[in-house]
């Protein structure tokens, strides 16, 4: 009899630890799965629940950078590691040629932001186009080929990259056609 309860109580034990560690491997995979599925949307995880970030990007998309500037600065201050508000911040100062500010607030979304290949390659989109519009047009190739690396169907990232070569080459060729003509006069 001793023996019957004694296995009893330690199968009881073994059943109690296989039901524990089960129930947390089940509850670390949901927490895992939950935050994939949020992240290649491009969801900021804080700042869309904030009335300054929502403010920020409907400014932004107006064209009005400077006042999305100011909302965008509000959100970070209540959410300081939001990588999609750095982001925007950067994007709003690229818009008026701020592109120290542009390049510092991308460089901060780069470090914040989730290990999301889509997501670097968004951001990287981003120093390509500020570096296209500050006339810096072999950094812009360089940050498109590194977006198209990490998403191969980044329309902006292809479209810049292509934008960009294209207008280096046809300046390159028409240096080359000019020296050519100052060669024969010499």
């Amino acid at each position: 009899m001793k023996r019957i309860a004694t296995l009893v109580a330690i199968f009881g034990i073994f059943a109690g630890l296989a039901l524990g560690v089960s129930s947390c491997a089940t509850y670390h995979r949901t927490v895992i799965v939950e935050k994939d599925t949020k992240i290649p949307k491009g969801k900021g995880h804080v700042g869309h629940q904030d009335k300054h970030f929502s403010r920020g990007v409907k400014f932004y998309s107006q064209g009005k950078y400077k006042k999305a500037i100011k909302h965008f600065q509000k959100s970070l201050a209540k959410h300081p590691g939001n990588w999609e508000t750095q982001y925007y911040l950067g994007m709003s100062h690229s818009e008026i040629h701020q592109f120290k500010l542009s390049t510092y607030r991308l460089e901060l979304a780069l470090n914040q932001s989730p290990r999301n290949p889509r997501v670097k390659s968004r951001i990287y989109t981003a120093f390509g186009m500020t570096y296209e519009l500050a006339g810096r047009p072999r950094k812009a190739s360089g940050s498109y080929s590194l977006a198209l690396e990490l998403n191969p169907r980044n329309s902006k990232a292809r479209k810049g990259f292509d934008r960009v070569n294209s207008k280096h080459k046809r300046h390159h060729d028409s240096d080359d056609d000019e020296s050519d003509g100052h060669e024969s006069r010499g």
